[in-house]
């Protein structure tokens, strides 16, 4: 201990404030710096900090002409085809639904006597 006391008898009151100011600063450099650090890292895991990709819109239907066109090659695999077809015709039923059975009955009635 009296190595410690006679190293703080050397300092003078100006140095020894000096000193202290320079701890003081020192350490609210390393604190700002931790916190901008852990900011940095906060920011780079989030989705906001990372640049978005653009949306590509592509159009619904795409109409081809090849009418004045001479085209020549050669067809190695087949690709997708769509087929457009009309809808499909609804007819009437052509047995018109019995609302009374009554008088088919009598006559099965009749038949079996």
């Amino acid at each position: 201990m009296e190595t410690a006391d006679h190293a703080q008898a050397q300092l003078s009151a100006p140095q020894a404030q000096r000193l202290f100011r320079l701890g003081f600063v020192a350490m609210l450099l390393n604190v700002i710096a931790s916190l901008a650090f852990v900011a940095g890292i906060f920011l780079a895991r989030t989705s906001e900090g990372a640049p978005k990709e653009p949306r590509v819109i592509y159009p619904e239907k795409t109409e081809l002409d090849f009418e004045g066109a001479k085209i020549e090659g050669e067809i190695r695999n087949p690709g997708e085809l769509y087929f457009q077809r009309r809808q499909e015709e609804k007819f009437g039923s052509l047995v018109q639904p019995r609302k009374n059975f009554r008088r088919a009955i009598l006559r099965d009635l009749m038949q079996t006597r």
